[in-house]
């Protein structure tokens, strides 16, 4: 399976559901092919960059795929967030228990981002 491929069809599915004309969608991805479950790669995958496009304060969305590895990246505005909104996290943790099988997952946030990775390779 075609990684670079499968980012960007999830993207396209995603773009008729989401304003994305109203943010700026930066998608860097080379094909690269893994040898992982295609239907649970794409699970995860579509769960992170799903989670990205809706909790996205900010203006901007980055997709950065580097032969295994695919960074998203979605910005914050502070002055939307609210501290006591911390969510259930119950996706979250059903994407790191499959992404343990297929790689390594990572989650970042600061004031002006949310970053995840997953480690596929």
């Amino acid at each position: 399976m075609d990684l670079c491929h499968l980012i960007n069809e999830i993207i396209s599915d995603f773009k008729n559901i989401y304003l994305i004309e109203k943010r700026n969608l930066n998608v860097y991805a080379k094909p690269h092919v893994l040898r992982q479950p295609e239907l649970a790669v794409r699970i995860a995958l579509k769960n992170l960059i799903r989670n990205a496009f809706q909790h996205s304060t900010g203006d901007e969305i980055q997709v950065i795929q580097m032969r295994g590895t695919v960074k998203i990246i979605n910005s914050l505005m502070p002055s939307y967030l609210d501290p006591a909104d911390t969510g259930f996290g119950l996706g979250r943790e059903l994407i790191a228990r499959l992404t343990d099988k297929l790689g390594k997952l990572k989650f970042m946030s600061n004031d002006s981002h949310h970053v995840a990775i997953v480690k596929f390779d």
